[in-house]
């Protein structure tokens, strides 16, 4: 990539960053989003950590599937939505998990 690409590349997501946190500080008061809206934006922060923690915790290193009992990432994955599901708070997720999943690493690896 050329340095000009990565300056628009990095410019682009700033503006994109600003405008989508940007436009609802500039709204009226009074406006609000639809409550239907509003109850589907609660499940926003699980639904983008699926996205990133699943493909790694279902492929292997070669890009195959990997589901097993002996899947470590997919325990812990498995136990971050109980945690969700059960607290809503996707911290607690976080935090239980890679805890539970470090734990499991450090066990299998002595």
């Amino acid at each position: 990539m050329t340095e000009f690409a990565i300056w628009v590349t990095v410019i682009g997501l700033a503006i994109t960053t600003i405008a989508s946190r940007g436009i609802p500080l500039l709204l009226p008061t009074r406006w609000q989003l639809p409550p239907r809206i509003t109850a589907a934006l609660r499940y926003a922060p699980m639904a983008g950590l699926t996205a990133i923690l699943m493909p790694d915790s279902l492929l292997n290193d070669a890009g195959g599937l990997a589901v097993s009992l002996t899947n470590l990432r997919l325990w812990a994955v498995a136990l971050a939505l109980v945690v969700w599901f059960r607290w809503k708070s996707t911290v607690l997720a976080l935090v239980v998990s890679g805890g539970f999943y470090i734990s499991l690493y450090l066990l299998a690896a002595a």
